[in-house]
């Protein structure tokens, strides 16, 4: 055998948390590699052999952020390294999540806020302690001591959904050098977001008032609805179902003399993760295309 050499790695870039399917194609491999990512050994999900080419599916390990050296050894058929027989490659870049950017719920909670605040009540606060930027210019400012009347928005709780989102895997099919595959891929994450919602006031037709005003604003918001990309317009929006949670409970004054009710807002069908690829199930023939085409997404391929 000969020394092997790497053709190519995709994606060259991920996450550094691990979990990663990458595609790796390696030349003079023998029929038994150690692959090694950052020092940590890599999980084989599949092998193909394309001409002098292997080409390998990896799952990859949980890696310090940066660039990850990766190394590939033939092994005789002991499972020993052979001499001579190793390379070492920097090619792949292990990348922290980034914290800068406003998320999925982040954003959610942001435009709950501002709509409160434009269709309901201008003194809207969110009870838990995150810095929510106070010059941004959406009008979704924090009051830090809310005025009476108010509502504090608290949460959210989330809830698995499986309307939404499948439950079982699915598969897809890729193109590869060695012809077309099914790809196995995880069902995504989708949930419901549930904030809760009290209303307060010193006075109790104030309070009955504010209750009227925010029920009518949640029967008629049915949607709460977001740009898919803020600077690109044509890209469209991104629509959730928003609906009312167990109704509205008032409840008797204490000893402060606040008046105060609750009700809960429930943001339906929210995705925070799309799923994954497994890895390269079976070879894509005319019949399980055929059934793919035919069976849609969730479609066992034979």
């Amino acid at each position: 055998m000969a020394v092997p050499a790497v053709v190519s790695m995709s994606p060259s870039r991920g996450l550094s948390v691990g979990g990663e399917l990458v595609r790796l194609v390696v030349r003079d491999a023998a029929r038994q590699v150690g692959i090694w990512l950052g020092e940590r050994p890599v999980l084989f999900s599949s092998r193909e052999e394309h001409s002098e080419n292997s080409i390998f599916w990896l799952r990859l390990p949980p890696l310090v952020v940066g660039e990850a050296l990766l190394v590939v050894e033939n092994l005789d058929e002991h499972g020993r390294p052979i001499p001579g027989e190793r390379i070492e490659w920097r090619g792949y870049e292990a990348e922290r999540s980034s914290l800068v950017a406003e998320g999925t719920i982040a954003t959610i909670t942001r435009a709950l806020l501002r709509l409160l605040r434009e269709h309901v009540t201008a003194s809207v606060r969110y009870s838990v302690a995150v810095d929510f930027d106070s010059d941004v210019a959406d009008g979704a400012r924090l009051v830090p001591l809310a005025e009476s009347p108010s509502l504090t928005l608290g949460g959210p709780t989330l809830e698995i959904n499986r309307f939404y989102a499948p439950v079982a895997p699915v598969r897809r099919t890729v193109e590869t050098l060695a012809g077309p595959r099914l790809v196995e891929e995880s069902p995504g994450l989708t949930v419901d977001l549930v904030y809760e919602v009290t209303g307060s006031s010193q006075r109790a037709v104030e309070l009955l008032n504010l209750m009227s005003v925010t029920a009518l604003f949640l029967g008629r918001t049915r949607w709460l609805a977001l740009p898919r990309d803020p600077v690109r317009p044509a890209a469209g929006e991104l629509r959730w179902e928003l609906d009312v949670d167990g109704g509205m409970r008032a409840a008797h004054a204490g000893a402060d003399g606040i008046h105060v009710f609750t009700t809960q807002i429930r943001i339906r069908g929210v995705t925070l993760d799309h799923g994954n690829a497994t890895g390269v199930v079976v070879p894509a023939t005319e019949e399980t295309q055929l059934e793919l085409s035919l069976g849609g997404s969730e479609v066992e391929g034979g």
